[in-house]
């Protein structure tokens, strides 16, 4: 079928934010990659490589989880500013 299951869609309201809107599968991204961890990060180091949106915001996910310490490298200058 090519519809989405009801409890896979989220419904906005034409009085909702598009700019926090952009962001939700950016960060449900994020926040899936964090809670893959085994052990889970609280207390741990965590390295996040990649300083884009995704990478930015899996960044803040592991510290709001717990992380004692994020470290995110990327190979380009201004998204390390």
């Amino acid at each position: 079928s090519d519809l989405a299951a009801a409890d896979n869609v989220i419904t906005f309201k034409n009085n909702d934010n598009l700019k926090d809107i952009a962001f939700a599968e950016p960060l449900a991204v994020a926040v899936h990659g964090i809670k893959l961890v085994p052990e889970g990060v609280k207390g741990k180091s965590v390295l996040v490589t990649g300083a884009g949106a995704i990478g930015m915001l899996t960044a803040q996910a592991a510290k709001h989880m717990g992380a004692a310490k994020v470290f995110v490298t990327d190979l380009m200058p201004n998204r390390l500013e």
